[in-house]
C-alpha cells in the first residue's frame, strides 16, 4: 500500500499488519527490494501457457456437467515425484517464497537452505513434485521433505493450482506408502499454523489427519486409504544412491 499521508499508511498497517506500506516518495526504488530478488525460471516463463491451459479445462469441465470426478479421471492427470537436485533449487527456493496458502510451516527458504538439502541423507526424502494432465504441463509445483527415520513430513508446500484435483490424495497415499515400509504404522505431518494458510489446516482435515495435543503434528494411520487416490498416477524417481 503506498501513499503520500502517514496517518493513511498507519491505518492500514493497524487493520492489516500482513500489508507493506510505503511512502510515496519509495516508488521510485520498488524494483530494488529484496521481494523482487526472485529467480525467473522455467514455470515462471511459462505463466502464460499455463493460464492457457487453465482455461482449455474449464471449457472441458463446462462441456462434461456435473460429473467432477468423471472429468478428472479423464483427464488423465499425472504427478512424478523427483528426488531435488541441482537443476531445481531455483524452483523450490522461488516456491518457498511465493507459496502461503498450502504451505504446511509457512516456510520461507534461503538459498543456502535449498543447497543443504543437496546433501545425501539415508532416512530423508527431498521431492519435487511435477504435475500434467491431458491439458498441459503444471511444470514443478510443490515440494515435500519426507523423514522416513520418523514416519513424518516435516516440510510440503504446494501451488493452489491443483488443490482439489486429487493430487493431495494420490501423493499422500504413495508417502504413507513409503512410511509403512519403515514399519511406521502412523504418518505424522508438521504443521505451523500463520495468518495465510489456512488452507493447509484444511486439506489436512479433508485428509482424515488429526491434530494432537500439541497442536503442530497431524497423523493419520498409513493403512487407512485415501479415497479418491486412484484418480491420480503417481511416477517415483528416487536417487537411490541417496536412499541407500
Amino acid at each position: 500500500f503506498i501513499d503520500d499521508q502517514p496517518f493513511e499508511r498507519a491505518e492500514v498497517a493497524a487493520g492489516c499488519p500482513a500489508v507493506r506500506t510505503l511512502a510515496h516518495t519509495e516508488v521510485a526504488n520498488l524494483m530494488t527490494r529484496a521481494w523482487f530478488d526472485l529467480p525467473v525460471t522455467r514455470e515462471s516463463r511459462r505463466r502464460r501457457a499455463m493460464y492457457q491451459a487453465e482455461a482449455a479445462r474449464a471449457e472441458a469441465f463446462q462441456s462434461t456437467g456435473d460429473d467432477y470426478l468423471r472429468f478428472l479421471r479423464d483427464s488423465d492427470i499425472q504427478v512424478e515425484l523427483r528426488a531435488l537436485d541441482a537443476a531445481d533449487a531455483q524452483r523450490v527456493y522461488e516456491l518457498s517464497q511465493r507459496t502461503n496458502q498450502l504451505n504446511f510451516r509457512g516456510a520461507k527458504y534461503a538459498h543456502e537452505d535449498v543447497q543443504a538439502m543437496l546433501a545425501p541423507d539415508p532416512d530423508l526424502r527431498r521431492l519435487t513434485v511435477r504435475c500434467t494432465d491431458r491439458f498441459g504441463d503444471y511444470g514443478l509445483i510443490g515440494f515435500v521433505c519426507l523423514d522416513l527415520a520418523q514416519g513424518q513430513v516435516t516440510d510440503l508446500f504446494m501451488s493452489c493450482r491443483v488443490q482439489r484435483k486429487r493430487v493431495e490424495q494420490a501423493m499422500f497415499a504413495w508417502i504413507a506408502g513409503e512410511v509403512a515400509a519403515r514399519r511406521h504404522a502412523v504418518l505424522a505431518v508438521h504443521h505451523r499454523p500463520t495468518e495465510r494458510n489456512g488452507a493447509a489446516r484444511r486439506m489436512l482435515e479433508e485428509l482424515g489427519f488429526t491434530s494432537g495435543p500439541e497442536g503442530d503434528v497431524w497423523r493419520r494411520e498409513t493403512a487407512r486409504p485415501f479415497e479418491d487416490a486412484d484418480i491420480v498416477r503417481i511416477a517415483a524417481t528416487v536417487d537411490t544412491a541417496r536412499a541407500a
